[in-house]
């Protein structure tokens, strides 16, 4: 778990935000994909899963940088 640093291009992780509008993996159906932005940067979502009542983004980032708080 990061608690502070930066992610950058090409890292792969799974990515925790405070509110999302992607379907995470749970009883049998596929979660959703697709790509999370900000102020230019740029993260590819190749699954969600869910995580008790958080969503699992797991992923690329792809462009430019996510920091923790962003």
């Amino acid at each position: 778990v990061l608690k502070e640093g930066t992610l950058q291009v090409g890292d792969e992780v799974a990515l925790l935000v405070d509110r999302t509008n992607f379907y995470g993996e749970q009883g049998g159906q596929v979660g959703d994909v697709g790509t999370i932005s900000k102020d230019g940067a740029e993260f590819e979502v190749t699954d969600s899963q869910r995580l008790g009542d958080a969503i699992a983004h797991v992923g690329t980032v792809i462009q430019g940088s996510f920091t923790l708080g962003d």
